[in-house]
């Protein structure tokens, strides 16, 4: 049976681009590159085209709106697996205008501060983590949404959420003080050229975000989950073992791509040297913000393999 497959551009996921996975029998299995937010090779929208137009047998979706869609909805036609292609933090997530006066969270409170949209799991995430972590009233922010919902929602009373202006880039925003911060997973390339050609003018809200994690994690005990995989009931009725499958198949992905990643990330510094366009403050760690998002994929392997780091 073939089975259609929409992830986006991970290096745990270069393996079933590369048809590197054991398969199992009776599976077709049809990888399909699709963005969320930046355009891939199979396009963009991801989310969006399964949820509105079930258009793949299994995709990575958004946490939050998984969520949403079960608790209203009984014949919501996707089942979960707890397969987990993304996951942030969201306190290194955070990036201010230095201009801002924002220096600690508790400044984010009467502030302008941009976000994806309010049911990304990301900002969903954020506005638990203000509040639980450093008591910061989510409901005293003005939210800024770059993109429309996905499912529709209902915004909580008294709470000020807005759409940017049409034809305007949140990054820019950010940069030129419209806003004065921004949380954000994911970033269409207008939005990180624009943070990034910024140099100082924009930083991270925390000054060492990796150490923020690292307590967060210390504290709590988990790394929170962004995306999930689901199958669409269809499928799974034809295909009760798929499920299982799928998790297998995620195991072999990950062994994989982490043979190969690992000797990638010891030679980081000569790679970004060398890939100058993409170097820039916002991936100052940059494999835990998966790097083979933010840079393309091919020249990656270009680079890597001219400097026979994949041999």
């Amino acid at each position: 049976m073939k089975v259609t497959l929409a992830l986006e551009r991970y290096e745990r996921h270069i393996p079933f681009f590369l048809g590197q996975v054991k398969i199992p029998s009776g599976v077709d299995l049809i990888p399909v590159e699709v963005g969320e937010v930046s355009p891939r090779r199979d396009g963009t929208d991801r989310h969006n085209r399964m949820l509105k137009h079930l258009e793949f047998d299994v995709c990575e979706m958004s946490l939050g709106s998984f969520i949403l869609g079960k608790s209203r909805d009984p014949d919501f036609p996707f089942i979960g697996v707890p397969v987990f292609p993304r996951r942030y933090f969201s306190l290194s997530q955070i990036f201010v205008n230095a201009n801002s006066g924002i220096d600690t969270p508790r400044d984010l409170v009467g502030r302008n501060v941009g976000i994806n949209a309010f049911q990304v799991t990301l900002s969903v995430l954020a506005k638990g983590d203000l509040s639980k972590e450093y008591d910061v009233p989510w409901q005293k922010i003005n939210w800024k949404c770059m993109r429309p919902e996905q499912l529709p929602l209902k915004f909580p009373e008294n709470v000020s959420v807005e759409p940017i202006p049409p034809n305007s880039d949140i990054g820019e925003m950010l940069v030129n003080g419209e806003i004065d911060a921004l949380i954000s997973p994911q970033q269409p390339s207008r939005t990180s050229e624009a943070v990034a050609n910024a140099g100082p003018k924009i930083r991270r809200l925390f000054k060492k975000p990796e150490e923020e994690d690292k307590r967060y994690f210390k504290k709590n005990g988990f790394f929170p989950v962004m995306h999930l995989l689901v199958i669409r009931d269809e499928v799974a009725k034809r295909l009760p073992s798929l499920s299982r499958d799928l998790i297998l198949m995620w195991e072999d992905a990950k062994k994989i791509a982490y043979i190969k990643s690992y000797i990638v990330k010891e030679n980081i510094d000569t790679i970004q040297s060398i890939y100058k366009s993409k170097k820039c403050g916002v991936l100052d760690y940059p494999f835990e913000s998966d790097i083979t998002y933010h840079v393309d994929f091919q020249n990656l392997k270009r680079i890597s393999s001219n400097l026979n780091l994949l041999n």
